[in-house]
């Protein structure tokens, strides 16, 4: 998950949700030196993970920044599910195996 705010008034769910994996970013009116500053200390603080101009252009800055972390996130999920996935297999693999070695070890008993 990705949270989106602009600036200091969302300073409280800042830290709720980055400490639950969420990408903070924040964003800002281009040319203001206060809301720069004030999203420059919220990173610094730790707070969220990067901020740019209220622009949501592709080519922009928060543009780029959302689609980079976007695509970070799909390549994590799918590398989660392909791992479960992976699990299952193997167990499915394991259970059979185990299954086929006690129908023989029973054949052979009842021979």
């Amino acid at each position: 998950m990705i949270y989106v705010a602009d600036g200091p008034s969302n300073i409280s769910i800042f830290s709720v949700v980055k400490n639950n994996g969420v990408k903070t970013f924040t964003v800002y009116n281009k040319g203001s030196q206060k809301e720069f500053a004030q999203n420059d200390r919220l990173l610094q603080s730790g707070r969220i993970h990067g901020y740019s101009p209220t622009n949501f252009e592709e080519t922009s800055d928060t543009g780029m920044w959302l689609k980079m972390h976007v695509c970070t996130i799909c390549d994590q999920i799918t590398e989660q599910r392909e791992i479960a996935l992976n699990r299952k297999v193997r167990n499915r693999d394991n259970t059979f195996t185990t299954m086929k070695k006690r129908l023989k070890k029973r054949l052979k008993s009842l021979n």
